[in-house]
């Protein structure tokens, strides 16, 4: 056992205790709180006391995992648990089980292995880059399982239009008792009826899919006890928790541990073996963790809302909602229809023989090629919103692929062949298409060899100008500007005086060279291109599949292999979300608010007292950034107007939604979208407006509004539930308080409303803290892992430190309750 004292911690020696911590029937209290003390010495080295040299090794990142979620939303929570609330130890009662003093766990290793409990998120978010950094003006998702990866968690819904930096209980405000066993018939989440008896109708997330595995839903948020029993041991001061919640709770943190592993040899395998061994990756994914299976049982939920009928009937924005997502599930009228609105929308933009117009393709149908133009809050002013102009133009997920082309020769070929095939589902000639569509790739390719890199776009202060109209027809002349912005914001007046936030000055400028010297047949060519993008979501099936082959060359992925209802849920969810939200978010949630409220007021005073034990700050800074850390603004589960049927409906006043169209339906948001853009320009924005939807299963700050954000679909076991005993709901959910409200002092926030003061980085990250790295979990396909690696590299130290400080605060918030 000494392996587990060779930190700086002082244990006695208990030479004869198992290795894997396994208790015996005699001196099994001795033996639990000695191995489980040891545990948590590990935990505490491992995760909590990191230095500015400290990384964890690349073997981590493996083809199946990478440090999967349970160990900063489970076994943080063990620490926090261990000393402010109970001993804990779980055993497995085929452990033994014959008496003879040896495991018995091989004998039913097969049977364990046969039970998993998992399930997922686009992203959004996902795709979500774990940095959630939304850096993109254009707040627009077209539901392309090929996207931009700098286009993170873009949302087409109406009253999402401004562009925030998105990172990424029994908490009861009369402090109850922790274990206090509630009555209520649901999973103790946010949403009314939750899915504690399981998903409604026996839904299949696998759809049946042949040759496709897929994660199972379980009920109770995904846990499973198996055969497993469950023993629970005190050490006589502490009060114990057998309640249901508890007991599932012990038998879900059983299974995702390998308690063969030695915990200060490999803490990885020890917290996580058993969590990666049950969860293998699914075909449909490129990567696996706690979010997405979260999302997958927010989808199940939303699925059976949707299909039977279950909207409350009052609400015009909650029936176009369910005729948005039925349209999207009849596939057979889809194939009926075939190509032919697409083909119909290009003949209706191309008037022969003069070149697409560009503001009709960056107005009504939110094309945007060469670049992306919106209307948010001025990052510089936040009472105002502002046009903002950014680089854009490229298909695959990053400028890399177009760059370095022989380590990217496979994808290359692939995207190409999948450009060809769809120009002849189209109705083109092989040809003139492979001709065509060559010539569209090298103009890409141009595009992306003057894109700037993600990893140079941190530092806001450089990138930000703000300039009129009329100075950006100087730098970029080859784009009728003043023209294009007052048809694609139509019908707002504007003239060459009107300001104009652009990033990335030097694309502008290289890009307006690259128009000048471009043939116009082909500039012509390459703008239907970005047109036929926005609508092959909603084409037939065999665009599908000629997106499969592409999507397996990128992330070893089959869209196919995703049943159609799910991918109509995350479609709903991206273009009436708000009102997806108001059909489960029923019932009195106050309460849930207010002790989710109540411990991001703790982690905060947290946060403030660890103020205090920075020496190197100075008294001005120190009360100037607890100054910011109480003007921040805290989001909570969804906004008030979703509970108000004419409220509802007035944010989807004049969008038009019909069952018989899918292609109709998204390029009818497209349009309605634009207008909704035009009129936020001459408002004041609203400190209010979400840029998440209500089943959303992530976080984010929004640096303009000085404000955090935390979705009802995140608000869930196992991040959160009122059942579970506080410990857990601070290593789960406040983990996620506690980055999101560091996401306040680091080098994206550099405004903040009028009562909040802003920080450069170097102010207020202590020196040497900016090399940490903490690996976040899941799993990950073999094509993602070489993808992620380089995003590693230059994942932002924002979020490196948001991670290791929300663990931390998260820790400390529960110690002050």
């Amino acid at each position: 056992m000494s392996s587990y004292k060779r930190a700086t911690f002082e244990e006695e020696e208990a030479s004869d205790l198992p290795r894997d911590g396994s208790p015996s029937p005699e001196g099994v209290e001795v033996r639990a709180h000695y191995c489980f003390t040891s545990t948590l010495q590990c935990l505490t080295i491992t995760l909590l006391n990191y230095n500015s040299t400290t990384t964890l090794p690349w073997p981590y990142f493996t083809t199946t995992s990478l440090l999967c979620f349970d160990i900063l939303y489970y076994y943080s929570t063990l620490l926090l648990y261990y000393s402010t609330t109970l001993l804990t130890t779980v055993y497995d009662n085929h452990e033994d089980s014959d008496g003879d003093g040896d495991d018995d766990e091989d004998e039913d290793e097969d049977e364990d292995e046969d039970e998993d409990d998992d399930d997922d998120d686009d992203d959004d978010d996902d795709d979500e880059d774990d940095d959630d950094d939304d850096d993109d003006v254009d707040d627009d998702d077209d539901a392309d399982d090929v996207d931009d990866e700098d286009d993170d968690d873009d949302d087409d819904d109406d009253d999402d239009d401004e562009d925030d930096d998105d990172d990424d209980d029994d908490d009861d405000v009369d402090d109850d008792d922790d274990d206090d066993d509630d009555d209520d018939d649901d999973d103790g989440g946010f949403w009314a009826g939750g899915l504690q008896e399981g998903l409604p109708g026996g839904l299949d997330p696998a759809g049946g899919l042949a040759g496709c595995s897929a994660p199972r839903l379980s009920p109770a948020a995904g846990v499973l006890v198996d055969d497993s029993a469950v023993a629970v041991v005190t050490d006589g001061s502490k009060e114990l928790c057998l309640s249901e919640a508890c007991v599932m709770l012990a038998g879900r943190m059983a299974e995702a541990m390998d308690r063969q592993a030695d915990p200060c040899q490999d803490f990885y395998q020890y917290a996580c073996g058993g969590w990666t061994r049950k969860n293998p990756l699914p075909d449909a994914r490129s990567r696996w963790s706690t979010f997405n299976s979260l999302w997958e049982q927010n989808q199940a939920l939303l699925k059976h809302i949707l299909e039977n009928g279950t909207f409350n009937g009052t609400s015009e924005a909650e029936r176009k909602t369910q005729s948005y997502y039925l349209s999207c599930l009849n596939q057979p009228r889809i194939d009926q229809l075939g190509a032919q609105p697409l083909i119909d929308l290009i003949t209706k933009v191309t008037p022969t023989p003069n070149p697409v117009p560009l503001p009709l393709l960056s107005g009504p149908y939110r094309a945007q090629p060469f670049f992306s133009l919106g209307v948010s809050t001025d990052p510089k002013n936040s009472n105002s919103n502002v046009i903002q102009v950014e680089q854009s133009g490229i298909f695959l997920p990053s400028r890399d692929y177009y760059l370095n082309k022989t380590a990217n020769e496979k994808v290359l070929d692939a995207y190409l062949e999948y450009m060809v095939e769809l120009g002849l589902l189209l109705g083109g000639s092989r040809n003139s298409t492979e001709q065509e569509m060559r010539q569209i790739l090298e103009l890409e390719t141009a595009l992306a060899n003057i894109t700037v890199p993600q990893d140079q776009r941190r530092d806001e202060e450089k990138l930000y100008h703000k300039i009129t109209i009329a100075d950006l027809q100087v730098l970029a002349p080859a784009v009728d500007w003043l023209d294009l912005l007052s048809s694609s914001l139509s019908p707002l007046e504007l003239n060459d005086t009107e300001p104009v936030v652009i990033y990335t000055r030097e694309y502008l400028v290289e890009m307006s060279q690259l128009i000048a010297r471009t043939d116009r047949s082909l500039l012509n060519n390459y703008m239907i291109w970005t047109l036929v993008q926005k609508g092959v979501a909603s084409l037939d099936q065999r665009f599908e599949n000629a997106q499969d082959k592409l999507l397996e060359s990128l992330y070893g992925t089959k869209k196919s292999c995703t049943p159609r209802w799910q991918t109509c849920i995350g479609n709903t969810d991206d273009t009436m979300g708000f009102a997806l939200g108001g059909a489960v978010c029923q019932g009195d949630l106050r309460q849930e608010q207010q002790r989710n409220q109540q411990m991001i007021n703790e982690i905060r005073t947290a946060f403030k007292e660890s103020l205090d034990q920075l020496s190197w700050m100075d008294p001005d800074t120190r009360e100037a950034a607890k100054d910011k850390a109480d003007a921040i603004y805290d989001m909570i589960g969804f906004p008030d107007f979703i509970l108000d049927p004419k409220e509802l409906d007035d944010v989807y006043d004049g969008y038009e939604v019909g069952e018989e169209s899918f292609f109709n339906n998204m390029f009818n948001f497209y349009n309605f979208s634009s207008r909704v853009m035009s009129e936020q320009l001459r408002k004041r924005p609203s400190r209010d407006q979400w840029s998440m939807t209500p089943p959303t299963v992530n976080a984010y700050y929004m640096a303009t509004k000085n404000g955090i954000v935390f979705p009802a679909g995140i608000l869930q076991a196992p991040f959160y539930s009122h059942d579970h005993p506080k410990a857990l709901n601070f290593g789960g959910i406040g983990v996620v308080m506690g980055h999101e409200l560091t996401h306040a002092f680091d080098d994206q926030a550099t405004v903040g409303f009028e009562q909040a003061r802003s920080f450069s980085l170097s102010t207020i990250v202590e020196p040497g803290q900016q090399t940490i790295k903490i690996l976040l979990s899941g799993s990950w396909g073999p094509q993602a892992v070489r993808e992620q690696q380089a995003v590693w590299q230059s994942w932002s130290t924002a979020d490196k430190l948001g991670s290791r400080t929300g663990l931390s605060l998260s820790q400390h918030g529960r110690q002050v309750t």
